[in-house]
Order: structure tokens, then C-alpha cells, then sequence
């Protein structure tokens, strides 16, 4: 498969939008960027510091969902389930 440009400039945007993204923008910020048809690599916006720094809020159930659409299976999003 070859790499989208398209998706590339998607999440270049998205990684910018993090930058300045707090609390509930951040939160808004991932559930568009898993809503997105053509992103199907999250794993920069996970290293992200707000991003990260949700881990530990209330708001920890979307660093979750990001972490498994980074890293995880369907088995793990099926167990992770009362999270979200």
C-alpha cells in the first residue's frame, strides 16, 4: 500500500492542533482524528504532551482509545470496553 499524502498532511495538521490542544480540546481533537478516513497512524499524536498528559485526567479514557488505534487489536478495544 502506498503511503497517502493526503493522510500525511491530515495528521501533520492534527500533531499542530495538539500543540496548543488542552482538556476537552484535546478530547475533540482525537475524536476527529479517529473519525478520519484517511489516518491510520497515531502514534505522533500519542507522544504528544497534551495528548499524554490526559493519561492522568479525567478525560483518560481517550488516551486509551488512541493508545489501542495505535497499538492495539480489536480483542483489546472489545475488552477495554466499560472505558469508553
Amino acid at each position: 500500500m502506498a503511503f497517502d499524502t493526503a493522510g500525511a498532511a491530515n495528521l501533520e495538521q492534527f500533531t499542530l492542533l495538539a500543540k496548543n490542544a488542552r482538556g476537552r480540546a484535546c478530547v475533540a481533537l482525537i475524536q476527529q482524528v479517529l473519525s478520519n478516513k484517511k489516518l491510520f497512524v497515531f502514534r505522533e499524536l500519542l507522544d504528544m504532551p497534551n495528548v499524554e498528559a490526559l493519561k492522568d485526567s479525567e478525560h483518560k479514557e481517550h488516551y486509551e482509545l488512541l493508545r489501542i488505534f495505535s497499538f492495539g487489536t480489536y480483542s483489546d478495544y472489545i475488552g477495554g470496553w466499560p472505558l469508553f
